[in-house]
């Protein structure tokens, strides 16, 4: 029997061509392979990215993986736990 792949959750903040840009890697890498599957979800500007994964991980929900702008690296890296 086939396991089913595991889901992985992507934020980020990338509109447009970028975000399309995004879209096609995750695609890519979901048919390169079954064990995984990479669900990329745009969640506006980077600022509102950052703000909407601080939200979900105080409510023990974040998702799998975030995308965060330079400066937020630093706000993430101070709580303990955040960043794994």
């Amino acid at each position: 029997a086939q396991a089913k792949p595991i889901e992985l959750v992507l934020w980020h903040g990338m509109a447009g061509h970028l975000g399309d840009e995004v879209n096609v890697l995750a695609h890519n890498f979901n048919q390169s392979q079954k064990e995984y599957v990479i669900k990329p979800v745009y969640k506006g500007n980077y600022v509102e990215t950052l703000t909407s994964f601080a939200a979900a991980f105080r409510a023990n929900q974040p998702p799998s993986m975030v995308q965060i702008f330079e400066v937020g690296t630093a706000l993430m890296s101070a709580p303990k736990g955040v960043i794994k």
